[in-house]
């Protein structure tokens, strides 16, 4: 499915080529058939329609009714069907939904293209081998296969990441980090409504790690580094802490914490370890 309206006029971040599994998984498909083809949270979904599927979309595209609505009685009784054969074989929560949507500075990839992606998606997961504004698509599958077979979720996620990587490459899009799991975590979703309720631009521990990667480069020494810190209050145990001892050539690792905030209800915004 591809809709339209860009999450970063909606969330006010912004990113890359960026997949998302939902967690837990649906366990029906209808509702998350309602959502995706409703307005969605944000109004974010302006153009819902289906770009790919075992067969032509536009055999699976839900019909509009009299009254304007849809019906997804033809579609999500093919959806069921692979389900129902497996019987007690099948997945507690059978509902597998993955978005995914290029940066906001991207071209606008066709539908084709979107198509060749979500096909590429399914296959690499083996969910199904072989097989402008922002641009995203959202993938849902039902964790049963046609000829019977359950599908392995094993390593889902690095799986889709790689296929984001292959996109990225293929459409010459804007690049990321691959999922080594050697990149920064991301702020949360808590993190960044905190942070605007504390009306600030970014979540602390961003903020915190320019502050303290900018002054390690530009330090003479550790004494030097701390002082710095220590100055600008992110380094909250300074002289309390002794330099940890090390052998030659190897790295270490510093508590430093952000100055506390507070959000307009009087909550104090936590602060937690980077390095």
């Amino acid at each position: 499915m591809s809709c339209e309206r860009p999450w970063d006029e909606v969330r006010g971040v912004s990113d890359r080529v960026i997949g998302k599994i939902s967690t837990p998984r649906w366990e029906y498909v209808q509702p998350l058939l309602y959502y995706l083809f409703g307005p969605g949270r944000h109004e974010e979904h302006a153009d819902p329609h289906i770009v790919a599927g075992w067969r032509h979309p536009a055999d699976l595209e839900p019909s509009l009714r009299p009254d304007g609505k849809r019906d997804f009685t033809k579609l999500v009784g093919l959806l069921l069907q692979p389900q129902t054969a497996l019987g007690k074989r099948t997945y507690a929560r059978p509902v597998w939904h993955y978005s995914m949507r290029t940066a906001p500075e991207d071209r606008m990839l066709s539908d084709d293209e979107w198509a060749a992606i979500a096909h590429d998606v399914m296959h690499r997961t083996g969910l199904s081998p072989n097989g402008q504004e922002d641009d995203y698509i959202h993938i849902v599958a039902m964790l049963a296969r046609q000829d019977g077979s359950k599908p392995s979720l094993s390593w889902e996620r690095y799986k889709v990441r790689a296929a984001c990587l292959a996109a990225e490459q293929q459409y010459r899009l804007r690049s990321t980090a691959p999922a080594d799991r050697t990149a920064a975590r991301r702020p949360t979703r808590a993190e960044n409504e905190k942070a605007a309720r504390c009306g600030l631009d970014e979540v602390p521990r961003v903020t915190l790690r320019r502050q303290v990667t900018t002054t390690a480069a530009s330090a003479n020494g550790e004494q030097e580094f701390f002082t710095r810190l220590d100055a600008a209050s992110w380094y909250g145990r300074g002289s309390a802490l002794s330099t940890p001892t090390r052998s030659p050539g190897t790295r270490s690792r510093y508590p430093a914490t952000p100055p506390r905030t507070a959000d307009p209800s009087g909550t104090a915004a936590g602060n937690s370890p980077l390095i």
